[in-house]
Protein backbone atom coordinates (compact mmCIF):
# COMPACT_ATOMS: atom_id res chain seq x y z
CA UNK A 1 0.00 0.00 0.00
CA UNK A 2 1.16 3.54 -0.48
CA UNK A 3 2.47 6.06 2.01
CA UNK A 4 1.65 8.94 3.09
CA UNK A 5 3.88 11.32 2.67
CA UNK A 6 3.68 15.03 3.68
CA UNK A 7 6.75 17.17 3.90
CA UNK A 8 7.31 20.04 6.10
CA UNK A 9 9.90 22.16 3.43
CA UNK A 10 6.36 21.94 0.79
CA UNK A 11 4.01 23.76 4.01
CA UNK A 12 2.41 20.30 2.74
CA UNK A 13 0.34 20.45 6.15
CA UNK A 14 -1.16 24.10 6.13
CA UNK A 15 -3.21 26.30 8.37
CA UNK A 16 -4.43 25.18 11.99
CA UNK A 17 -4.80 21.19 12.33
CA UNK A 18 -7.40 22.19 15.25
CA UNK A 19 -9.71 22.38 11.98
CA UNK A 20 -9.40 18.74 10.88
CA UNK A 21 -11.48 17.33 13.56
CA UNK A 22 -14.45 19.78 12.87
CA UNK A 23 -13.61 18.74 9.07
CA UNK A 24 -14.65 15.11 10.57
CA UNK A 25 -17.48 16.16 12.24
CA UNK A 26 -18.96 17.27 8.94
CA UNK A 27 -18.50 14.48 7.38
CA UNK A 28 -20.40 12.96 10.58
CA UNK A 29 -22.83 14.83 9.64
CA UNK A 30 -24.08 13.82 6.58
CA UNK A 31 -23.78 9.99 7.59
CA UNK A 32 -27.18 9.92 8.49
CA UNK A 33 -27.91 9.38 4.29
CA UNK A 34 -26.55 6.29 4.47
CA UNK A 35 -24.90 5.73 1.09
CA UNK A 36 -21.51 7.14 -0.40
CA UNK A 37 -21.01 10.86 -0.86
CA UNK A 38 -19.74 13.55 -3.42
CA UNK A 39 -17.66 15.95 -2.04
CA UNK A 40 -15.83 18.65 -3.51
CA UNK A 41 -12.76 20.43 -2.56
CA UNK A 42 -11.37 23.31 -3.46
CA UNK A 43 -7.62 23.91 -2.93
CA UNK A 44 -6.19 20.54 -2.19
CA UNK A 45 -2.35 21.12 -2.32
CA UNK A 46 -0.44 18.08 -1.01
CA UNK A 47 -3.88 16.19 -0.04
CA UNK A 48 -3.81 16.51 3.70
CA UNK A 49 -7.23 17.65 3.58
CA UNK A 50 -8.26 15.02 1.75
CA UNK A 51 -6.56 12.35 3.88
CA UNK A 52 -8.79 13.91 6.33
CA UNK A 53 -11.84 13.77 3.89
CA UNK A 54 -11.28 10.10 3.18
CA UNK A 55 -10.44 8.74 7.04
CA UNK A 56 -13.65 10.29 7.82
CA UNK A 57 -15.73 8.73 4.96
CA UNK A 58 -14.32 5.32 5.98
CA UNK A 59 -14.84 5.70 9.74
CA UNK A 60 -18.62 6.53 8.66
CA UNK A 61 -19.52 3.85 6.83
CA UNK A 62 -19.21 5.38 3.43
CA UNK A 63 -16.52 3.49 1.56
CA UNK A 64 -17.19 4.25 -2.28
CA UNK A 65 -17.46 8.16 -1.97
CA UNK A 66 -16.05 10.29 -4.26
CA UNK A 67 -13.42 13.44 -3.73
CA UNK A 68 -13.20 15.69 -6.58
CA UNK A 69 -10.03 17.99 -6.06
CA UNK A 70 -9.84 20.96 -7.90
CA UNK A 71 -6.54 23.08 -7.81
CA UNK A 72 -4.19 24.62 -10.58
CA UNK A 73 -1.16 22.81 -8.78
CA UNK A 74 0.65 26.02 -10.08
CA UNK A 75 1.81 29.35 -8.93
CA UNK A 76 -0.98 31.96 -7.78
CA UNK A 77 0.54 33.61 -4.92
CA UNK A 78 0.83 37.38 -5.14
CA UNK A 79 4.23 39.23 -5.96
CA UNK A 80 3.08 41.15 -2.36
CA UNK A 81 2.87 37.96 -0.02
CA UNK A 82 6.31 35.97 -2.40
CA UNK A 83 7.65 39.48 -1.44
CA UNK A 84 7.00 39.34 2.70
CA UNK A 85 8.80 38.67 5.10
CA UNK A 86 7.03 35.22 5.08
CA UNK A 87 9.17 32.59 3.36
CA UNK A 88 6.00 29.83 3.66
CA UNK A 89 4.71 32.00 0.72
CA UNK A 90 8.32 31.64 -1.50
CA UNK A 91 8.56 28.44 -0.55
CA UNK A 92 5.05 27.50 -2.06
CA UNK A 93 5.56 28.93 -5.14
CA UNK A 94 8.74 27.34 -6.42
CA UNK A 95 7.29 24.22 -5.23
CA UNK A 96 4.45 24.87 -7.78
CA UNK A 97 5.84 26.69 -10.36
CA UNK A 98 8.76 23.97 -10.18
CA UNK A 99 6.21 20.88 -10.45
CA UNK A 100 7.09 19.45 -6.98
CA UNK A 101 3.67 19.33 -5.24
CA UNK A 102 1.41 17.82 -7.67
CA UNK A 103 3.10 14.53 -8.15
CA UNK A 104 3.23 14.83 -4.26
CA UNK A 105 -0.56 14.86 -4.18
CA UNK A 106 -1.21 12.34 -6.51
CA UNK A 107 0.99 10.28 -4.19
CA UNK A 108 -0.86 10.28 -1.49
CA UNK A 109 -4.00 10.87 -3.33
CA UNK A 110 -3.45 7.25 -4.30
CA UNK A 111 -2.57 6.16 -0.52
CA UNK A 112 -6.02 8.03 0.41
CA UNK A 113 -7.55 5.74 -1.92
CA UNK A 114 -6.26 2.55 -0.93
CA UNK A 115 -6.41 2.91 2.55
CA UNK A 116 -10.25 4.24 2.65
CA UNK A 117 -11.92 2.97 -0.08
CA UNK A 118 -12.77 5.83 -2.06
CA UNK A 119 -12.35 7.36 -5.04
CA UNK A 120 -10.25 11.26 -5.43
CA UNK A 121 -10.74 12.77 -8.57
CA UNK A 122 -8.35 15.19 -9.81
CA UNK A 123 -9.15 18.32 -11.84
CA UNK A 124 -6.13 20.19 -12.55
CA UNK A 125 -6.88 24.10 -13.55
CA UNK A 126 -7.77 27.20 -11.42
CA UNK A 127 -11.59 27.22 -9.88
CA UNK A 128 -12.78 30.12 -12.13
CA UNK A 129 -11.70 27.71 -14.94
CA UNK A 130 -12.69 24.24 -13.66
CA UNK A 131 -15.85 24.51 -11.24
CA UNK A 132 -18.60 26.32 -13.90
CA UNK A 133 -18.14 23.03 -15.74
CA UNK A 134 -19.34 20.87 -12.77
CA UNK A 135 -23.02 20.18 -12.32
CA UNK A 136 -24.93 22.13 -10.34
CA UNK A 137 -26.56 20.60 -7.03
CA UNK A 138 -24.18 17.65 -7.73
CA UNK A 139 -22.22 17.84 -4.28
CA UNK A 140 -23.31 16.87 -0.90
CA UNK A 141 -20.39 18.89 0.65
CA UNK A 142 -18.28 21.96 -0.93
CA UNK A 143 -15.52 22.76 1.20
CA UNK A 144 -13.40 26.19 0.07
CA UNK A 145 -9.70 25.97 0.76
CA UNK A 146 -8.09 27.95 -2.47
CA UNK A 147 -6.94 31.57 -3.08
CA UNK A 148 -8.04 33.81 -0.40
CA UNK A 149 -7.03 36.60 -2.23
CA UNK A 150 -10.95 38.49 -1.94
CA UNK A 151 -12.10 38.09 -5.81
CA UNK A 152 -10.82 34.86 -5.80
CA UNK A 153 -12.79 33.47 -2.35
CA UNK A 154 -15.66 35.47 -3.77
CA UNK A 155 -15.88 33.49 -6.50
CA UNK A 156 -15.40 30.07 -5.16
CA UNK A 157 -18.27 30.90 -2.46
CA UNK A 158 -20.39 32.28 -4.94
CA UNK A 159 -19.63 28.84 -7.18
CA UNK A 160 -19.94 26.81 -4.17
CA UNK A 161 -23.47 27.45 -3.30
CA UNK A 162 -24.71 26.53 -6.37
CA UNK A 163 -23.12 23.22 -6.74
CA UNK A 164 -24.45 21.94 -3.40
CA UNK A 165 -27.18 20.09 -3.42
CA UNK A 166 -30.25 21.06 -1.09
CA UNK A 167 -29.50 19.28 2.59
CA UNK A 168 -26.02 19.55 1.48
CA UNK A 169 -23.25 21.28 3.59
CA UNK A 170 -21.24 24.65 1.84
CA UNK A 171 -17.80 24.71 4.35
CA UNK A 172 -14.45 25.97 4.18
CA UNK A 173 -11.09 27.06 6.12
CA UNK A 174 -9.28 30.24 7.02
CA UNK A 175 -12.61 32.24 8.60
CA UNK A 176 -10.98 33.87 12.07
CA UNK A 177 -13.68 36.67 11.76
CA UNK A 178 -17.00 36.90 10.68
CA UNK A 179 -18.37 40.17 8.84
CA UNK A 180 -20.46 41.52 10.92
CA UNK A 181 -17.24 41.92 13.73
CA UNK A 182 -15.03 43.25 10.99
CA UNK A 183 -17.17 46.24 9.70
CA UNK A 184 -13.84 47.65 8.04
CA UNK A 185 -12.88 44.72 6.23
CA UNK A 186 -13.48 46.46 2.57
CA UNK A 187 -10.74 49.19 3.62
CA UNK A 188 -7.55 46.37 3.84
CA UNK A 189 -5.24 45.11 0.65
CA UNK A 190 -6.98 42.48 -1.07
CA UNK A 191 -3.71 41.45 -2.06
CA UNK A 192 -2.80 40.07 0.90
CA UNK A 193 -3.26 36.28 2.05
CA UNK A 194 -3.54 36.80 5.66
CA UNK A 195 -3.38 40.53 7.60
CA UNK A 196 -2.11 40.72 11.60
CA UNK A 197 -4.93 42.91 12.52
CA UNK A 198 -4.46 44.45 16.00
CA UNK A 199 -6.62 42.99 18.47
CA UNK A 200 -7.62 40.71 16.11
CA UNK A 201 -4.35 38.52 15.13
CA UNK A 202 -4.24 36.88 12.00
CA UNK A 203 -7.41 37.21 9.73
CA UNK A 204 -7.62 36.53 6.00
CA UNK A 205 -9.80 39.22 5.19
CA UNK A 206 -10.58 37.91 1.91
CA UNK A 207 -12.55 34.68 3.34
CA UNK A 208 -14.04 37.24 6.03
CA UNK A 209 -15.82 39.38 3.27
CA UNK A 210 -15.98 36.46 0.68
CA UNK A 211 -18.11 34.52 3.58
CA UNK A 212 -20.13 37.11 4.84
CA UNK A 213 -21.59 38.76 1.68
CA UNK A 214 -22.15 35.58 0.44
CA UNK A 215 -23.89 33.58 3.15
CA UNK A 216 -23.87 36.26 5.91
CA UNK A 217 -23.09 34.26 9.59
CA UNK A 218 -22.49 30.83 9.74
CA UNK A 219 -21.34 28.12 11.71
CA UNK A 220 -17.69 29.14 12.54
CA UNK A 221 -14.83 27.02 14.50
CA UNK A 222 -11.28 27.32 14.94
CA UNK A 223 -11.81 29.14 11.54
CA UNK A 224 -13.27 25.89 10.04
CA UNK A 225 -16.58 27.38 8.60
CA UNK A 226 -19.81 25.39 7.84
CA UNK A 227 -23.72 26.19 6.41
CA UNK A 228 -26.18 23.76 5.35
CA UNK A 229 -28.80 24.59 2.41
CA UNK A 230 -32.11 24.17 3.40
CA UNK A 231 -34.00 25.26 0.21
CA UNK A 232 -32.82 28.31 -1.39
CA UNK A 233 -31.36 29.96 1.93
CA UNK A 234 -27.75 28.53 3.65
CA UNK A 235 -28.38 28.23 7.82
CA UNK A 236 -25.68 27.46 10.47
CA UNK A 237 -26.09 24.78 12.27
CA UNK A 238 -24.41 22.73 15.30
CA UNK A 239 -21.64 19.91 14.85
CA UNK A 240 -21.26 16.53 16.87
CA UNK A 241 -18.66 16.58 18.33
CA UNK A 242 -19.00 12.94 18.53
CA UNK A 243 -17.91 12.45 15.62
CA UNK A 244 -14.72 14.08 15.41
CA UNK A 245 -11.46 12.61 15.50
CA UNK A 246 -7.55 13.36 15.44
CA UNK A 247 -6.34 12.17 11.78
CA UNK A 248 -4.10 9.16 11.79
CA UNK A 249 -1.54 11.08 9.04
CA UNK A 250 -0.63 13.96 11.75
CA UNK A 251 2.42 13.01 13.87
CA UNK A 252 3.41 14.68 17.50
CA UNK A 253 4.04 18.27 16.48
CA UNK A 254 0.71 18.22 15.09
CA UNK A 255 -1.21 16.24 17.52
CA UNK A 256 0.51 18.22 20.49
CA UNK A 257 -1.19 21.57 18.65
CA UNK A 258 -4.42 19.86 19.22
CA UNK A 259 -3.75 18.69 22.35
CA UNK A 260 -2.79 22.48 23.36
CA UNK A 261 -5.79 24.12 21.58
CA UNK A 262 -8.35 21.33 23.66
CA UNK A 263 -6.77 21.65 26.75
CA UNK A 264 -6.36 25.64 26.65
CA UNK A 265 -10.45 25.66 25.78
CA UNK A 266 -10.07 27.59 22.65
CA UNK A 267 -11.20 24.45 20.61
CA UNK A 268 -14.22 23.50 22.19
CA UNK A 269 -13.66 19.29 21.39
CA UNK A 270 -14.08 16.54 24.09
CA UNK A 271 -10.46 15.93 25.72
CA UNK A 272 -11.14 12.12 24.96
CA UNK A 273 -9.69 13.18 21.52
CA UNK A 274 -6.09 13.05 22.54
CA UNK A 275 -6.07 11.19 25.62
CA UNK A 276 -5.82 7.72 23.88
Amino acid sequence: MSELHFPTDAAAIQGRVIRHPWMAAAIGALAGLGRPVRMLEIGSWAGSSCATWGEALRRNGMAGSTIVCVDPWDGYISKTDIDSDRPVYRRMDEWAREGRVLPLFLSNAKAIEQRDSVRVVMMKGFSTEICPLLAPESFDLVYIDGSHYYRDALFDVSIGKTLVRDGGILSGDDLEIQLRDLPDAATYPEDVDVLTIPGRGNVHVGVTRAVGEQLGEVGMENGFWYTRREGSVFRPFALDTSKAFVSAHFGPQERAFIAEDIESGRAKLPKSLISG
